[in-house]
């Protein structure tokens, strides 16, 4: 058997960096033009560096606008192989020397710009690679088998082969067939390692790199515009990162866009990229290979994906504080900060983050509360204009406020545990209460005997004092546990609120057992939990 023919073979189209270079043009606001050579060059970890050395006639010239000005509304450099064009790009660097001649040389940088090869293809597909995606790629999906741009096409395996060599041959055909798919737009979309792939991932492990682009993704273009930035930004789906990112623990970005032809061939490069984040070691929420359902990040994507555009935009900002409490584990109070507005971002959005005591009152004693209030605040606005008639307008003003407040007082803002506290039951979860019978068994040495108080204890040092007491190693670790216990009932509740139905990895276990979201019951010992 010829394993040549069932070896998969490396599809090379892709590069993740590069250089535009040739004849440059600026432009500035009043159509004032200088001309020069540019080079441009692009990788995965960083934006575009853009160099322009100015033609010698036009340095005088050169010399006068940039005293005067340091943004430019175009660029453009036309290269052998296409068009590099920007539109705002602004000064960095002015490197100008006078002697025998003068030379102007200038460092660039924009947020957005293009490139447009000569002889552009219709676009297809949209291409991202993908920066700090590290996971495990398990599956293969038929249908993707021989995708275009496929890094690693599986090749057919040739009939009338022996029953052993057949086997022999699927396995080696499908030896690079590992992928996470979704669906996006009604097409199937693939997210496929680069073929260094485990280079990146190890140097990203041992910190050799801060940030590395691991993994490309397609998806299909369809109908939808795809000439300029602008087109390009109205429907990327970017939402699909804070899935990736609640998934893996870090913050998934991508350093430029692809839209490209049926064969692969490249119709057009954006150079627009996210925020550059810095990988971090941590354990991941989503295992391919742990998690019960193989494809376990694919169908996260597609229940993110799923969800109305309201329920996605506040979830994207508890995935934001929960990747930011990961990273910052170390510095507690920093992590713990971002556990409480993670938090709050959920419970202002389901109304738990303000109670009416009233309904907390006897029903035969509501009327009478309601009454002494409303009479009470009457009796202040009263006052208050007793007051101004005094001509004391300052003192009125203050007492018509302290009037409002009684008049309301009845509702107040929550404590934020007892928030949270309610966010768990909206959801079944039942930490509150092993926590709880933890202390009826192991007292506080501050004599808080719940939960939901030490909560709002902590969030009170962080958020209005500015720092906790971590003056004993006893009060580091009992933040500590908390830390790391509201990590991981954050993570469930974002994954629920993203419509996951699969299994996790519980942070506060030590092992790389998967655990159902609602793993959590009246019945689970505290030390699963961190309390011990």
């Amino acid at each position: 058997m010829d394993l040549s023919e069932v070896t998969p073979q490396l599809n090379d189209w892709f590069t993740i960096s590069g250089e535009y270079s040739g004849d440059a043009t600026l432009t500035a606001d009043d159509n004032i033009v200088l001309t020069g050579t540019g080079r441009v060059s692009w990788s995965d970890s960083d934006r575009c560096k853009i160099l322009i050395e100015i033609d010698p006639a036009s340095a005088t010239k050169a010399m006068q606008i940039l005293s005067q000005i340091d943004v430019f509304k175009a660029l453009q450099v036309v290269c052998a192989d296409g068009v590099f064009s920007a539109g705002e790009v602004h000064v960095s660097k002015n490197d100008t020397s006078i002697g025998a001649s003068i030379e102007v040389r200038l460092e660039l940088i924009t947020l957005a710009a293009e490139f447009t090869p000569k002889d552009a293809v219709q676009g297809v597909y949209w291409v991202v690679p993908l920066v700090n995606f590290v996971s495990d790629f398990r599956k293969a999906f038929p249908e993707l088998d021989r995708h275009p741009l496929r890094m690693y096409p599986t090749p057919p395996v040739p009939e009338g082969m022996s029953e052993s060599d057949a086997i022999r041959a699927e396995s080696i055909a499908h030896s690079k067939n590992s992928l996470i798919a979704f669906t996006w737009n009604a097409t199937r979309c693939f997210i496929e390692a680069l073929p260094d792939y485990k280079q990146r991932a190890d140097d990203l492990h041992a910190r050799k790199l801060p940030s590395a682009a691991t993994a490309m993704m397609v998806g299909g273009v369809s109908s939808l515009p795809w000439s300029t930035v602008d087109e390009i930004e109205s429907w990327l789906p970017t939402d699909i990162l804070y899935a990736l990112c609640v998934a893996t623990g870090n913050f998934v970005g991508f350093p430029f866009v692809e839209v490209r032809g049926e064969d692969g061939r490249l119709a057009r490069r954006f150079h627009i990229a996210t925020a550059r984040r810095r990988y971090s070691p941590v354990k991941p929420l989503i295992h391919e290979i742990f998690d019960s359902r193989s494809g376990a990040t694919g169908a996260l994507i597609d229940s993110f994906l799923a969800l109305p555009a309201a329920k996605r935009r506040y979830i994207r900002v508890a995935a934001e504080h929960l990747t930011s409490a990961g990273q910052n584990k170390p510095d507690l109070e920093n992590a713990y900060d971002h556990l409480v507005r993670g938090f709050e971002s959920l419970t202002k959005v389901h109304n738990l983050s303000s109670e009416d005591l009233i309904a907390g009152i006897d029903v035969s004693h509501r009327a009478a509360v309601s009454a002494i209030l409303q009479r009470t605040s009457v009796e202040m606005v009263s006052l208050a204009q007793t007051i101004r008639a005094a001509s004391d307008d300052a003192s009125a003003v203050r007492v018509e406020r302290v009037a409002a407040r009684v008049k309301s007082a009845s509702q107040r803002e929550a404590m934020f545990g007892l928030a949270v506290s309610a966010l768990c039951r909206m959801f079944n979860l039942e930490d509150e209460a092993v926590i709880n019978s933890f202390y009826t068994l192991h007292p506080r040495t501050d004599g808080i005997s719940e939960w939901a108080t030490v909560l709002s204890k902590y969030r009170g040092g962080v958020i209005h004092v500015g720092f906790l007491d971590l003056a004993t190693s006893a009060a580091i670790q009992d933040v500590l546990r908390y830390n790391q216990h509201l990590h991981d009932l954050l993570a469930r509740i974002v994954l629920l609120e993203m419509g996951y139905v699969g299994t996790y990895l519980p942070g506060v276990l030590d092992n790389f057992i998967s655990k159902e979201l609602c793993w959590v019951t009246a019945s689970t010992s505290p030390g699963d939990l961190g309390f011990a």
